[in-house]
């Protein structure tokens, strides 16, 4: 499991986040893209925009993203022309979210914004009374990311039944340790989740499950400016308005962390490492690679990784890519490669056999 900061580090700055973010709501005919293209004005007010927030703009409009990065690199005149003429011709309302005086997301007027804050406000106190272990925190640029461990859910994954530990193969007796993920983002990259998953402490290999878990997507009535231009809500009225949604939090994070949960998934541990992989190693990495769109760097240690498991079977596919997690520089990369693994498990059965062979 990858790390980046400590449950301390992550409180504080998501403190800090609160006093300095803004969110706008605007019509379009209030909006310019600046001619170096490098900012958008907010009711002539500058805000420089992060190359996230340009991809979901470039959406917003219809342009390709591919056509978009050309004209900025090359004809940034053309661009700023091209967006603002947009702007006048197709006016729309859109809400702007900003961090530290920067345009971070463009997104739809309907968005309902679920602020990192107020969810870790709403976990943390829950999980602190439970005795969880936090593992890894993080807050990127798209998500916020706690990972806890719950040592009560200590769980033994035994031999597979007819095999020998150490006769002609690795196998060995593994345990495993119940987690539970708790991510959102602020800037329309994925809904909020609390997800359960599996840790292994020998190797530190995270398995991120969705079935047992929550998501809330980020979709609420649309927001009519008054002025054209208008911050987004008080705090006072968005605590109102998610009451009901932190109560539900709270009682899917107990859920969660319930042992029947856990014995689930290791039900689907235990059946994983009888499902063999009966074709050509290689060819099963290749052919899994392209369809969960791996680089060709990560299709090399997925290979090295599932040979390092020591075992040829849906488990060690799954070991190997939440092993591969550990590799990747990117948090948002690693976190997805760690819900990939989960995935490996809840294939359906009639999609393992088509890929093991």
């Amino acid at each position: 499991m990858k790390q980046a900061m400590g449950l301390t580090e992550l409180a504080a700055e998501l403190e800090r986040q609160k006093s300095v973010k803004r969110d706008f709501i605007a019509d379009t005919r209030k909006l310019a893209m600046a001619a170096d293209v490098a900012a958008v004005l907010i009711d002539k007010v500058r805000y420089p925009i992060t190359p996230y927030a340009e991809r979901q703009l470039a959406g917003k409009l219809d342009i390709p993203a591919p056509f978009y990065d050309r004209m900025k690199g090359k004809h940034p005149d053309l661009l700023s022309n091209m967006v603002n003429g947009l702007f006048e011709r197709e006016p729309a309302q859109h809400m702007l979210r900003t961090l530290d005086g920067n345009v971070r997301a463009v997104l739809s007027n309907g968005y309902r914004p679920i602020d990192n804050f107020d969810f870790a406000d709403a976990v943390l106190p829950v999980l602190m009374k439970s005795g969880v272990q936090v593992e890894s925190c993080a807050i990127t640029e798209q998500k916020m990311y706690i990972k806890v461990l719950c040592p009560w859910l200590d769980r033994e994954l035994p031999v597979p039944e007819g095999l020998k530990m150490g006769v002609g193969h690795t196998f060995f007796l593994r345990r495993i340790i119940g987690a539970v993920v708790f991510s959102n983002s602020e800037t329309g990259a994925g809904a909020l989740s609390i997800s359960p998953g599996i840790f292994e402490r020998q190797c530190t290999n995270l398995a991120v499950f969705k079935d047992e878990g929550f998501g809330k997507i980020h979709v609420g009535k649309k927001t009519q400016a008054v002025d054209a231009v208008a911050e987004y809500l008080s705090d006072a009225t968005r605590k109102l308005d998610d009451a009901a949604l932190w109560a539900r939090v709270k009682d899917v994070t107990m859920a969660t962390m319930d042992g029947r949960v856990m014995d689930k998934i290791q039900q689907k541990m235990l059946e994983a490492r009888g499902d063999a992989i009966e074709g050509d190693p290689a060819r099963v990495v290749e052919v899994f690679a392209k369809q969960n769109q791996l680089n060709e760097s990560e299709r090399g240690g997925l290979l090295k990784h599932l040979v390092d498991s020591g075992e040829m079977t849906r488990y060690g596919l799954q070991w190997a890519v939440t092993r591969l997690a550990g590799d990747v520089e990117s948090y948002d990369r690693a976190s997805e490669l760690e819900r990939l693994g989960g995935q490996v498990i809840e294939l359906p059965k009639a999609d393992w056999m088509r890929l093991a062979a």
